[in-house]
């Protein structure tokens, strides 16, 4: 390696002083060429210190890496380094929830009115009517004070209260009216069962009237929702029933 070099120069440079001062009493850099002629008997050289062998050592290893990086421009190589690809993740996109209208459809009813007295409140009339493809069922009563309603679906077999007798009712779909505190002995028997076939409801019967007790049973062609009203400063119930939406 020539040492014309700056950094080599004061690499040989520190060699040689760190050798002459760890190293006596060999001779000096300057004298050595001399000093190593042949003398015809061999030259004792004291072995260097520990400590000196380490720093020499490290020295060299100073100068190999000091020439690597002058050969690599003066700045280490860096390996460049690859990110792993990550799998696309896409959220799942959850359904906007339905703006539709929700339709309400009401199949029971109930009316509790005052206990009732000795005396019951007559079912004076039922009748019947059509409008816009729905059917409404009114029965009249002179008051509703002491008159409790209650409206339920119902399946068959029907049977009419006390006798047990079974009563035949026409359609697919029925619904069970009953009255408490009423009775129903002055309708006529014709007004008892009503085949009435309208958009909705196809029979109109009664299956009992015992004890305080009057039940009707509305046989449907088709099921159908419940709008049950009092028009106020009358004894009516008034059922309107409409299909299923």
């Amino acid at each position: 390696m020539a040492a014309d070099d700056p950094f080599e120069r004061r690499l040989v440079t520190g060699l040689r002083d760190l050798l002459d001062d760890e190293t006596p009493p060999h001779p000096t850099w300057s004298v050595a060429p001399a000093a190593l002629r042949p003398t015809g008997r061999p030259v004792l050289v004291a072995a260097p210190r520990r400590g000196a062998m380490w720093l020499l050592v490290a020295a060299v290893m100073a100068a190999l890496v000091g020439s690597a990086l002058l050969v690599a421009g003066g700045r280490p190589a860096v390996s460049p380094t690859v990110s792993p690809s990550l799998p696309l993740v896409v959220p799942p996109v959850s359904p906007s929830p339905s703006t539709a209208p929700s339709v309400s459809c009401s199949t029971e009813y109930a009316l509790e009115g005052l206990p009732a007295v000795t005396q019951l409140t007559r079912l004076q009339t039922v009748g019947f009517g059509s409008s816009d493809g729905n059917d409404q069922v009114v029965f009249d009563f002179p008051s509703l004070a002491r008159v409790s309603v209650t409206i339920q679906p119902a399946s068959p077999p029907f049977v009419r209260d006390a006798s047990g007798r079974p009563v035949t009712v026409g359609g697919s779909s029925f619904y069970r009216v009953t009255f408490r505190g009423v009775e129903g002995s002055s309708l006529p028997a014709a007004a008892l069962d009503q085949v009435v076939r309208g958009p909705i409801i196809h029979e109109i019967v009664e299956i009992g009237d015992y004890e305080g007790v009057v039940t009707w049973i509305l046989g449907l062609d088709a099921p159908a929702c419940l709008d049950v009203s009092t028009p106020a400063g009358t004894g009516r119930v008034r059922v309107d029933l409409s299909r299923v939406p």
